[in-house]
């Protein structure tokens, strides 16, 4: 089961945490800003094609690219 509940902001270097996540559940993770195209886990463009993320998972990373 998939859940949008959280939400996070990164820090100055890009670093980002997400508190209060659920150990028996899988999350799909989304970076998005303004005039950059959404990417979520590992590299995917949609929902469909995301890479579920255990609530520990470390090294989440994005490299967005630019509208």
């Amino acid at each position: 089961i998939w859940l949008f509940a959280l939400a996070a902001s990164t820090d100055a270097d890009g670093s980002y945490s997400l508190v209060g996540t659920d150990p028996a559940r899988t999350y799909a993770v989304v970076a998005s800003r303004t005039g950059y195209i959404t990417e979520y886990y590992d590299g995917a463009v949609d929902f469909a094609g995301a890479t579920p993320v255990a609530h520990n998972a470390t090294a989440v990373d994005f490299e967005l690219v630019a509208l």
